[in-house]
Order: structure tokens, then sequence, then C-alpha cells
């Protein structure tokens, strides 16, 4: 395939080169120039604008901040619709349904197919091609991009019409966010009663609860110290989106509304760019 990858970090930059390795010709943007560097060297074609990279490309993808850092790639100076015209874009970045829907409709206006597919994992995950992608679309559709999602991730998902691959992604992180806030109460309330950090986590990781996300999480909460996987103002920034999403919703969702205040006031404090699980700094 010929793919373009704008945004480039923490989680592209390992994504980019597993599309590489798997022999496809890769053309990639990102707004800070110099981080397309390393894959220039790696083998990418670095484009000087989101026009011209998708004038180069089959087949267009973001993996960005937010819905307003995608419109600007998409509808901003030099950018990439026009070009899209008759190929097909994926956005794998995190957003509101009704955003990717809204989307979809202003890009078949276009001529321009379209796949909302954010992913499950964190950067470990992306550097080991082992995410999950969560596709919402037309199915044929999604098919025909596995060669795409074969190189960056381990499973594909299918989720239903277009936006529904954003709405698994916050429903996904509504568990993640509400899990991260649980193990940071317990691993708090057993160090208050002078228990220890690795026998707290021996016993998590040796019963019923025992997770990936304890593995990946054991060795920050024991040391205190959070490299970021997927940092926490992410973290904050999808639990805004989920209480945006579930104010539309005839019910009420307590601890996705307790862990959004609780990953905002971190960030308020500092930690947003420390991993998600430095919501434990906060008690």
């Amino acid at each position: 395939m010929k793919i373009g990858f704008m945004g480039l970090g923490i989680m592209g930059a390992p994504m980019c080169r597993n599309i590489l390795a798997r022999g496809h010709e890769l053309t990639v943007f990102n707004r800070t120039a110099s981080k397309a560097e390393p894959l220039r060297e790696a083998g990418a074609v670095v484009a000087a604008t989101p026009a011209e990279l998708a004038e180069a490309s089959d087949v267009v993808v973001t993996m960005v901040t937010d819905h307003g850092a995608v419109d600007g790639l998409l509808f901003g100076g030099k950018g990439a619709l026009r070009a899209l015209r008759g190929k097909t874009f994926v956005n794998m970045s995190t957003v509101l349904p009704e955003y990717s829907r809204l989307l979809a409709h202003r890009l078949e206006e276009n001529g321009t197919r379209f796949v909302d597919a954010p992913v499950s994992g964190s950067s470990t995950a992306a550097e080991k091609a082992g995410l999950i992608i969560l596709a919402g679309g037309d199915l044929e559709l999604v098919d025909s991009l596995e060669p795409l999602f074969g190189a960056v991730g381990c499973k594909t998902v299918h989720c239903g019409e277009t936006g529904q691959g954003s709405m698994m992604k916050l429903a996904n992180n509504l568990v993640l966010s509400v899990m991260l806030q649980g193990v940071a109460e317990g691993m708090r309330f057993g160090i208050e009663g002078n228990l220890d950090r690795e026998t707290i986590m021996e016993v998590l990781l040796s019963g019923p609860m025992a997770s990936q996300l304890l593995e990946f999480k054991k060795t920050m909460l024991v040391q205190s110290e959070f490299p970021a996987q997927f940092p926490l103002k992410d973290m904050a920034k999808d639990v805004n989106l989920i209480a945006e999403t579930t104010g539309n919703l005839p019910l009420e969702f307590p601890c996705a509304t307790a862990a959004g205040i609780q990953f905002n006031h971190a960030v308020s404090l500092g930690f947003g760019e420390e991993d998600c699980a430095a919501i434990f700094k906060l008690l």
C-alpha cells in the first residue's frame, strides 16, 4: 500500500516503523517537522504539507491528539482534503463518535471513503505491533485495510457502522480509567495499613484481579516512577470525551464521573506528561 501517516507522537512514530517493516510505501507529515527525521532515515518520505502527503498516498491515516488537530490537517491551509478525492481516510485518533459521523459525511461529499479506527493499547503495544484496531465503517472497506491494520496491530475488531469504532474506544477507556483509579485506591489503602507494595501487587497478580494492566503498571506503582506509556493528560482528555457523550444519554455513570474528576485534578497538579498510572500520586 501507499500509505500517508500524519501524527508522529508517542503512538504514531512506532506505528510508522512497523508499517515500513511490512514493506509499504510510507509518506509522513508532522506539525513539528523534526519528529519526522528518524523516519526519513528509516526509509519514509517526508511531506512538506498534508496536501503533498495525500497526493502521494492511496490511504491517509491520522493519529493525533484531538478532533481539532484532525480538522487542521484536513481542512486547514494546505490541508489534505482536496487530494483525498477517490481515496481512503482513516482516523485512528480518539474523538467523539458524533464527530466521526459528521466527518464521514463531509468526506463523502468530497468523494472520500472513511473509517474511524482508534486503537486499544499503549506505546509498548504500538512498538510491538500489538494494538487492537477498533474499526467503524463499511465492513468491506475495513477488510480491505487489513494490510495497514495488520502492520500496526494484532487484531482488528469491526465495531459497526461509522462512529462505532470511536464509541468502542471510549467504552474501553471508561473501564480503563475506573480500573486505574481502583488500583490506585487499593494500593493506597494497603499502604496506609502498613502493607508492603510488592506484597499488594503479588496478591493482586495471583488472584482473579490479575490482568495485563496490572502487569504493565506493577513496576510504576511499586517504584512511584511513571514513564509515559499512555500519558495521563490523554486519559483526562478521553474521560472528558466520555463525559460529553454520557451527557446525551438518559443514564448516570458515577464511576466515570468520579474518575473524570480525579484525572482532571491530576493534570492540574502537573502530572499530565507522566503515565496514566500516575493517578496514584494524587492519593
